[in-house]
C-alpha cells in the first residue's frame, strides 16, 4: 500500500513537471514570436514607452504565467494610473478521462522602479491548486499557497514583456513549508479607450 502511494506521488510529480515545462515552453515561443516584429525596428526610447506611461495611464495586459505561488496558465492584469497592478491567473485542463488539474490565483504588484524598457516591483499573491487522478479528491497535500517577493519585468518590444518573479512561497497544510520558487511570465499590454 505504501509503495503504491509512493509510486503514485512520483507519477504526479512527473506529470506536474510536464505541465509546468509545457507552459514555460509556450511562454518562450510566444515571446520569440512577439519579439520578431520589434527586432526589425529601431529600438528607440519612443518605441518602448509603455513602462514610462504606466504611472499616469491605465493599461491592461494578457499573457501566460508558470509558477507555484500565484499559479500557472492564462493571466490578466490591470494597471491603474498608479504604482499598483492587479492580476488574476488560472487554468483548467484535463489529462485523460478522470485526471484534471486547475489553478486559480490573484496577485498584487507595487512598482519600485521604472525605465523605458523595464520595471522592478514587489509582488504578493495567493492561489489554490488542484491536481487529481479521480474526479473529486485533490492529490496535492498543500494546495493553498501564498507568496511575496521581488520581480523584474523586461519590455523586449513596444507592448510585450517577460517577467521573472522570485516569491518566497508558503505552502499551507498540517505543517507550513517555505521555499523560494521562481515564476516566469509573458504579458502583452494594451489600452482600452
Amino acid at each position: 500500500m505504501r509503495r503504491e502511494m509512493l509510486d503514485s506521488h512520483r507519477g504526479l510529480l512527473i506529470s506536474t513537471n510536464e505541465v509546468v515545462m509545457q507552459t514555460l515552453w509556450l511562454i518562450f515561443c510566444l515571446a520569440v514570436v512577439a519579439a520578431m516584429p520589434s527586432m526589425a525596428q529601431d529600438s528607440t526610447q519612443a518605441d518602448r514607452e509603455v513602462p514610462l506611461r504606466m504611472g499616469t495611464e491605465e493599461f491592461w495586459a494578457v499573457g501566460l504565467q508558470a509558477g507555484t505561488s500565484t499559479g500557472w496558465g492564462l493571466s490578466a492584469r490591470y494597471t491603474p494610473a498608479s504604482r499598483w497592478a492587479f492580476e488574476v491567473n488560472g487554468i483548467y485542463t484535463t489529462l485523460g478521462s478522470k485526471r484534471s488539474t486547475w489553478s486559480l490565483a490573484a496577485e498584487a504588484q507595487f512598482e519600485l522602479e521604472t525605465a523605458f524598457d523595464h520595471r522592478v516591483y514587489l509582488m504578493a499573491g495567493a492561489g489554490y491548486h488542484f491536481w487529481s487522478d479521480s474526479e473529486r479528491n485533490n492529490d496535492l497535500n498543500k494546495p493553498f499557497r501564498a507568496g511575496v517577493g521581488p520581480a523584474y519585468e523586461w519590455f523586449f518590444s513596444r507592448r510585450a514583456s517577460l517577467a521573472a518573479e522570485l516569491p518566497i512561497t508558503v505552502f499551507f497544510g498540517d505543517r507550513l513549508e517555505v521555499y523560494p520558487f521562481p515564476q516566469l511570465q509573458f504579458m502583452y499590454y494594451f489600452q482600452v479607450r
